[in-house]
């Protein structure tokens, strides 16, 4: 199965991309809901975002 999500963000992509490769950055908007934190973020050649529940 394969499953596509996209979407639009108002912002210049070097900004996008940033955020979605930096560890800092992604602990901060990887989460479920509010009752979840990212603990850690390991990037290498595929993103992995490790989540937790608090």
């Amino acid at each position: 199965m394969k499953i596509t999500v996209e979407t639009i963000i108002p912002a210049p992509v070097a900004t996008v991309w940033s955020a979605y490769t930096s560890p800092d950055d992604i602990k901060q908007w990887n989460t479920a809901s509010d009752d979840w934190h990212t603990t850690q973020a390991i990037l290498n050649n595929f993103a992995k975002h490790v989540a937790a529940r608090r």
